[in-house]
């Protein structure tokens, strides 16, 4: 005869259900603003040309205007990662999404190219303080063998924003033009800051529910000081972040900017081809990041196979682009960027794998100092991607040979070979080695 649960186990039950419906919904807020993030990342790639045409640049000046984002972004993921170990992710999140959705408005309006590119490193500026506390919100909000499913997950939900920034906003650009678009899109980013503000909570105890494992791992605090510290001084921090220099600085310099030219100068594709085309990295992102969490947490239960593995497939796919990017046809381009979108979102794993080195309360930091260097390479790819093609002489204005990106792309196979090198020496493992941090001693 099956014994009927006690009422405290009546209750407690309610209380995990709550928690689950509770962390579920802030998973989903703070999701629809990393999209934001990933929309104003890649948006330049589609708006490249209309952006040559408004300002009058050259390669180099667009060079300069992409990257714009990324230095702001690179630097504030440092005490990005320490405020949110230390004073929480709820008011960052919400303020970094009103900051980027005013410098788009500013975008919007911008007179002369000097006001675009302080109105980019506004929006960089803003957006910075999303990604590492929604880590850190995960972190907390969810136990050690379920990181790696929300992560992948939350990176399907970020590169949503990937894909709009290619065709529907080929398409918006078409309707409405640029400025337009990017004023439209800053007004919702502001509105999703609100949305954070009133739905996110930091930790289950605002909730008032109540999983005990994920009210302790809540209350672990370190000093940030000593918390970067450690990070940096940990070698099996190195082999992975090469690796995410190495991808990331690929894969942000292409998807997010010369990508775009590349489809129309030297593929011959118009703005909605060229949208349609990039939007293929997204979906196969978005397809694989999720089985990359499920492979790594439930299946398989490895972090660094299934990231090598992704490594070694994303050098594969680059070869064609390196060595006859000029003999691509438009069918055999929608092919080639959504496998790179899917074998590099299988990499979502490393996320987990780095995260397990360290403690919880070192979540936080140890995903800042993690992004601001990988981010600080997107933005030097972009800028050395755009001096490469410099070298080269214009075949018209605005327009270079594919002799120039070949050039380019030849030097990225090359980052995305040391990446894999790099990630062969990195280590899986527990954070044994911290609890004395943990502990506060």
């Amino acid at each position: 005869m099956q014994r009927k649960p006690s009422t405290f186990q009546f209750f407690k039950q309610e209380e995990n259900h709550r928690l689950l419906s509770s962390r579920w919904i802030i998973f989903g807020v703070v999701s629809l603003a990393y999209l934001f993030v990933f929309f104003h990342r890649l948006s330049t790639a589609v708006m490249a040309q209309d952006l040559i045409d408004t300002f009058l640049i050259d390669a180099s000046a667009l060079g300069v205007l992409g990257s714009a984002y990324f230095y702001p972004y690179a630097l504030m993921q440092f005490p990005a990662g320490m405020l949110a170990d230390t004073y929480g992710s709820r008011r960052l999140i919400a303020l970094s999404a009103v900051v980027s959705g005013i410098g788009a408005v500013l975008f919007s309006l911008s007179p002369a190219y000097p006001w675009a590119v302080a109105s980019r490193f506004i929006i960089g500026l803003g957006l910075s303080c999303i990604y590492v506390p929604t880590l850190k919100l995960l972190a907390v909000w969810f136990k050690p063998n379920e990181y790696a499913t929300a992560f992948g997950f939350l990176l399907a939900l970020g590169n949503a924003g990937a894909l709009l920034a290619a065709t529907p906003l080929a398409v918006m650009l078409l309707f409405l033009g640029w400025r337009y678009s990017v004023l439209l899109i800053g007004v919702l980013t502001i509105l999703i800051g609100f949305l954070v503000y009133y739905v996110v909570r930091d930790q289950p105890q605002e909730d008032s529910s109540g999983d005990s494992d994920l009210k302790k791992q809540a209350q672990e605090k370190v000093h940030p000081w000593q918390g970067m510290g450690i990070v940096l001084k940990e070698a099996r921090f190195w082999p992975l972040t090469i690796r995410g220099i190495a991808f990331y600085g690929v894969l942000m310099s292409f998807q997010s900017l010369w990508a775009g030219p590349y489809l129309r100068q030297v593929a011959g594709a118009d703005t909605m081809t060229a949208g349609n085309i990039l939007m293929m990295i997204s979906i196969g992102t978005i397809l694989s990041s999720p089985i990359s969490g499920l492979l790594s947490d439930k299946i398989l239960k490895t972090r660094k196979g299934i990231t090598v593995l992704s490594m070694v497939l994303s050098t594969l796919c680059w070869l064609p682009l390196a060595l006859f990017p000029e003999r691509l046809t438009i069918h055999i381009l929608y092919v080639v960027f959504f496998l790179f979108g899917f074998v590099g979102g299988l990499g979502a794993a490393a996320m987990a794998q780095l995260k397990e080195l360290f403690p919880s309360s070192l979540a936080g930091t140890v995903n800042g100092v993690f992004n601001g260097i990988v981010m600080l390479s997107g933005a030097l790819y972009q800028v050395l991607f755009g001096f490469l093609l410099q070298t080269f002489s214009l075949t018209e204005i605005g327009y270079y040979p594919p002799e120039a990106y070949i050039a380019g792309f030849r030097w990225l196979l090359l980052s995305l070979m040391v990446g894999t090198i790099a990630m062969l020496f990195s280590q899986e493992g527990s954070n044994k080695k911290f609890e004395k941090v943990d502990s506060g001693q």
